[in-house]
Order: structure tokens, then C-alpha cells, then sequence
């Protein structure tokens, strides 16, 4: 895959025209991450610690690729290196990119299972100064209906368990298929 230095622009729930409250991916989000979303063109970006005792912190959610097919003629070595049809070296080069721009480094990276779906995940900080203490983040990489989209979190070291546990809680959220919901068919419009 050619590096792509602009996301893909998520194709994101229209309003109901009924004037009843839309049930979207916001209904999915973790306790204290805010129901009112930025859209910034590519991606979503949401606000932590909305509620008393929830972790402070920003998440973003943005397509960052279409899935392809995986040949069938792929070693398993090669298959490991793959997360729906994609280069993990892609995916890890977004997260360089990212942190060159907000002059931090990149901490670890490995793929692993989350409610049953592979998912790439790159560990990452930035130090702190003397307006902002130093940050974890975590950059979660999965496949879903067709696309590749990018989880990311950040949030003072301090509580960089309980974000990243409240982002696997998302991505297993958006996995789940939901009868009664659209929320796990909201990006396919």
C-alpha cells in the first residue's frame, strides 16, 4: 500500500429525519467519553473525563484504509504482518507520523484478539512541559465491514490503564452486533 498521507473521510451516520434521537456509534462510547463529537472532515473526536472519576483524555476514531483481500498464497509469516489485507508497517508508519508532528516516540507495537477480531495496537508518549503533563497513548488498529479504522487515545500516564481498558470496552462495542441498534452499521451508509 502507497503511503497516504490523508486519512479516508469515514462515511458517517445521517440524521434521522424523524427528529428522534439518532442511535449511532456515540451510544457504544465508554462511561465519561461525551456523546458530542467534533468531526474534523476524516475523523471523530471525543472527550474523556466528562464525568466525575472518568479518565481524562481525548479519543479519535477515523477510517485510515479500505480492507482488501488476503491472498491465499501468503506464508503465515506474511499473514501475520497483515490486518485485513493491509501492511502492519503502514499502519505503524501512521503512528510515526503522528508522533513526529507531536514530538514523541513510538513505545511498542503487536497485534492481538479483541472480541474475537485481530487488532493491531502501537503504544506511544509524548514527554510533558509546563502547560501539559506527559501523555500514553495508544493506537488501535481493526477491520470493520470493509474498512481499517484507527482508535486513538491519549491521556496523562497516570490513567493510561484505565483509557486503554475503556478503549478495548469500544472496539468490542463496535464488533458486537446489536439488533436493535444501528450503531454497528453506522459508518456503512
Amino acid at each position: 500500500m502507497a503511503h497516504r498521507r490523508a486519512l479516508l473521510a469515514p462515511k458517517l451516520p445521517q440524521p434521522i429525519a424523524s427528529g428522534a434521537p439518532s442511535t449511532t456509534l456515540t451510544t457504544n462510547l465508554p462511561i465519561g467519553w461525551n456523546g458530542e463529537t467534533k468531526r474534523n472532515g476524516n475523523e471523530m473526536t471525543f472527550r474523556t473525563g466528562t464525568v466525575s472519576g472518568s479518565v481524562p483524555g481525548e479519543a479519535s476514531l477515523a477510517v485510515v484504509a479500505q480492507s482488501r483481500p488476503t491472498p491465499g498464497y501468503l506464508t503465515q509469516r506474511e499473514e501475520r504482518r497483515m490486518l485485513a489485507g493491509t501492511a502492519v508497517a503502514d499502519l505503524r508508519r501512521i503512528v510515526i507520523d503522528k508522533m513526529i508532528t507531536a514530538g514523541g516516540w513510538v513505545v511498542n507495537d503487536y497485534q492481538r484478539d479483541m472480541a474475537g477480531y485481530q487488532v493491531f495496537v502501537v503504544t506511544a508518549q509524548t514527554p510533558g512541559d509546563a502547560r501539559s503533563p506527559e501523555k500514553s497513548w495508544n493506537f488501535y488498529f481493526t477491520e470493520l465491514n470493509g474498512r481499517i479504522y484507527s482508535l486513538t487515545t491519549n491521556t496523562p500516564r497516570q490513567f493510561s490503564d484505565r483509557m486503554a481498558a475503556d478503549a478495548e470496552k469500544f472496539i468490542g462495542s463496535l464488533h458486537a452486533p446489536n439488533p436493535g441498534s444501528q450503531s454497528s452499521q453506522a459508518f456503512q451508509r
